[in-house]
């Protein structure tokens, strides 16, 4: 069973190890520490940052040096080596050094609970320092003191009427992240019902393991961050550079960057786009067992768990700092759920409610996660959003669907590369694109690569040349079929007018 003190722990060491600056705003003591050698390196480090500003490519080893003067104070040196890969990123080191002092407090206060018990068994007057210091510590890992009654909940549901014309002035506009492309002959968006992506809302896009969602993810940050149309096809909103957050929750740092590289060199990006790739802030998940969103309702009060407020309030702070969010990708929705919201409609509408205030960050992201379609649905055929894997609350609460799909290779057209084709399959707030027909948008996966980008003219009419050929072959194999079906009628219809039954000639 994991430790969650001790994860927490090492996590924080990791961010300080593997970024010194950290330690400038941490709040974590040598005392929070539940080990010893881990305080010890904790308050080690802070001192080596305090004396001086560290290089950081040779941060690691100055701490290594610095242990060996009095090594058993310390953990070993292969320990703290590993530390650098026990934080899942630096960006998370605000959860961390929080959780580090609240489970600090939960630590300390049950040890003056015990100490309350063992007065009160010997009938003795608790002393009034030990009740007022329980009091400071039960402060620090309990609910907010104020409990919102039914007067709260009104007031934070009140929204501004413009005035007593309000039902009849023109509402505000809705904003879109995504637009349909129109007539790639005249170019440009249509003024009217272009939208296709909404800002501040939540959408999913499904498909079967291994077609590339992932990529395409990846790619829509890109798209975000450049102004580069997604998927090739849909552009962004005003072609601005916006910013991103990408959070792959099963990948490790180089995994991360690996799949951003790949599909930009899909799309055509290079080092001039370097600048614009910094505005995504992405995350790698893999090794991190916190990132569930959502609590069960056996698992206390609230709905959001640390990890969602400490992730909320740090990309809060980042937009304060850097600018707003464009939009917030997590995948794979399996990763941040909670163990119920596959198979409990009112777990996942949990979850779509945690997802909604992503959606609330500065610049009113749209929030896309990352899902997988059914079994059932791909053995059937089913491209639409109930597709989608798991309780329909998921579906039912998504404002937009999108679905990749793999297209089967024809027999005898080896030589095509890998293809799948995206659809909207829910959209409630845009008409569908009209710009891309009932089959959806054609994609290609690179050769030796993996990323996703629009096939070319060439590609697709390969594949409707392919198509046709492997349909013309299907109904050739046919036809010899059942002529020789016929064939064999008529040889056992002969055979029994040459060899009539005994009782005929009776």
């Amino acid at each position: 069973m994991s430790d969650p003190t001790r994860e927490r722990e090492r996590e924080l060491l990791g961010c300080a190890l593997a970024d010194p600056t950290v330690l400038a705003d941490a709040t974590a003591e040598r005392e929070h520490f539940a080990s010893p050698p881990y305080g010890n390196l904790w308050a080690l480090m802070r001192r080596l940052r305090a004396e001086g500003e560290a290089e950081p490519s040779a941060w690691l080893s100055d701490v290594v040096g610095a242990i060996s003067d009095s090594p058993r104070d310390y953990p070993p040196v292969s320990d703290v080596v590993d530390l650098r890969g026990a934080a899942p990123s630096v960006e998370l080191w605000k959860y961390a050094d929080d959780e580090v002092r609240r489970l600090s407090s939960a630590r300390e206060l049950r040890s003056m609970f015990a100490d309350l018990a063992v007065a009160a068994k010997r009938h003795d007057a608790v002393p009034d320092d030990l009740i007022a210091r329980a009091r400071e510590e039960l402060e620090a890992v309990a609910a907010p003191a104020h409990k919102a009654d039914a007067s709260d909940v009104v007031a934070a549901m009140a929204w501004e009427v413009p005035g007593p014309d309000w039902l009849t002035a023109a509402p505000p506009r809705r904003e879109y992240l995504l637009h349909d492309a129109r007539d790639p002959k005249s170019g440009g968006l249509e003024e009217h019902g272009a939208g296709m992506l909404p800002r501040g809302k939540v959408g999913i896009l499904a498909a079967a393991g291994g077609v590339g969602k992932t990529f395409a993810l990846c790619g829509l940050a890109l798209s975000v961050v450049t102004g580069r149309p997604w998927l090739g096809h849909f552009p962004v909103a005003d072609r601005k550079r916006g910013r991103a957050v990408l959070v792959l929750g099963e990948e490790d740092p180089a995994e991360l960057r690996r799949r951003l590289h790949t599909q930009a060199r899909a799309m055509g990006l290079d080092a001039s786009h370097g600048a614009d790739a910094a505005r995504i802030l992405a995350l790698p998940g893999a090794g991190l067992d916190a990132l569930a969103l959502t609590r069960g309702e056996d698992e206390g009060a609230g709905v959001r768990t640390a990890f969602a407020d400490g992730l909320l309030a740090h990309l809060r702070a980042v937009a304060e700092r850097e600018g707003p969010w464009d939009v917030v990708i997590l995948d794979p929705l399996s990763r941040f759920a909670g163990p119920d919201v596959e198979v409990d409609n009112s777990a996942a509408t949990r979850l779509i409610q945690v997802l909604e205030r992503f959606a609330k960050l500065p610049g009113e992201p749209a929030v896309i996660v990352a899902h997988h379609t059914t079994k059932a649905a791909r053995k059937d055929g089913d491209t639409s959003a109930n597709a989608v894997r798991g309780a329909s609350g998921l579906t039912d609460g998504a404002r937009w669907c999108g679905n990749l799909e793999p297209v089967p290779t024809p027999s005898g057209a080896a030589q095509l590369p890998g293809m799948a084709r995206f659809a909207v399959t829910k959209s409630n707030y845009a008409a569908f694109p009209n710009s891309i027909g009932p089959s959806g948008l054609l994609l290609v996966r690179e050769a030796g690569g993996g990323g996703l980008r629009k096939a070319r003219e060439e590609e697709d009419k390969a594949l409707d040349a392919a198509i046709t050929e492997a349909s013309r072959k299907a109904g050739e194999r046919s036809a010899e079929r059942k002529a020789a079906e016929r064939e064999g009628a008529k040889g056992v219809k002969a055979a029994k007018g040459a060899n009539p039954p005994a009782w005929d000639n009776v």
